[in-house]
């Protein structure tokens, strides 16, 4: 599958070519999430645009009776913005629309493999995320809160609570997309399916550190 570029130049929506750089790519359960800054091309910021990169495979009609010559990445049309694709001129912002769509696609796969997530406070995980994006925008000028690096539990096992019990500076949908980032890396691993004392609902998902980060 042929990856979308880091940095390439397009002319989308009629707006002239825009250069579109890559700022960030995590691997969802199924297909790749991204957001690029566009600018103009003489430098002008434009907006950051977060989505879920569809695929095309060889063999798939192109219009003028052509055809995909192989398997791609391909970046979102105007008709994918609202659904897959989204856009801010806040790159907090953008990384929750990430975050987001991060969880999405994953809570997808779950629903199918019969998995569920952790809670959180007692309520339910999409619940907490909605929670997070309602949040009201912070006033223009202040200083971005950087947070501190991840530190993962020690032991054979442990759940998403485990993982913030310990990072304060950290809220579930976000370090959720970095333990994604880490599976796919190597860092951690999934270790077991681990079912609720009550043994009701589906099961969560138990990791284990393995490297370093």
């Amino acid at each position: 599958m042929k990856l979308l570029p880091q940095s390439f130049v397009k002319n989308y929506d009629k707006m002239g070519d825009n250069t579109f750089t890559q700022l960030k790519m995590v691997p969802t359960a199924t297909l790749n999430a991204y957001i690029y800054k566009r600018t103009k091309m003489d430098g002008t910021f434009v907006s950051f645009e977060v989505f879920v990169a569809k695929q095309r495979f060889k063999g798939q009609p192109l219009p003028g009776g052509v055809v995909e010559a192989e398997d791609r990445e391909q970046y979102p049309t105007s008709n994918n913005f609202g659904f897959t694709a989204k856009e801010s001129r806040n790159l907090e912002q953008a990384e929750k629309f990430l975050a987001e769509f991060v969880v999405e696609m994953q809570e997808k796969k779950d629903k199918k493999d019969g998995v569920t997530k952790e809670p959180v406070d007692g309520d339910g995980f999409m619940e907490a995320l909605t929670a997070k994006m309602n949040m009201p925008p912070k006033q223009r000028g202040r200083k971005r809160k950087e947070r501190p690096p991840i530190v993962y539990p020690t032991g054979n096992q442990w759940l998403m609570k485990d993982l913030l019990a310990i990072n304060k500076g950290w809220n579930q949908p976000l370090a959720y997309v970095q333990v994604q980032k880490d599976l796919e890396a190597g860092v951690v691993v999934e270790v077991a399916r681990v079912k609720s004392p009550t043994g009701k609902g589906r099961a969560a998902v138990a990791y284990k550190a393995v490297k370093k980060v």
